[in-house]
């Protein structure tokens, strides 16, 4: 498994569209690492704990039509550790 991947990567292996990652990544930035959220100018790059995280809200908003604000609770509930999503093992 590669270290990190681009937002297109991102789209391809979650489903959630470019466009959803780059609101995710801003509503949801406490939670995503260092290297999604960088600083303005600089590409963002997403690790496989991020993947998980954009899997999780990106199946909450198309499942069960989550909001914002009832993503939030269940982060802060700790629910993400209880997904199991796993990304795609690369051949």
């Amino acid at each position: 498994m590669r270290a990190t991947y681009s937002t297109k990567e991102a789209s391809d292996i979650t489903g959630a569209s470019t466009a959803a990652i780059r609101a995710y990544t801003a509503a949801y930035a406490r939670y995503l690492s260092t290297e999604a959220t960088p600083d303005p100018g600089k590409s963002r790059r997403f690790t496989s704990a991020d993947l998980k995280l954009i899997a999780f809200v990106y199946q909450l908003g198309e499942r069960e039509n989550a909001k914002r604000e009832q993503v939030l609770d269940r982060l802060a509930a700790g629910d993400l550790d209880q997904f199991t999503w796993q990304p795609p093992v690369e051949p």
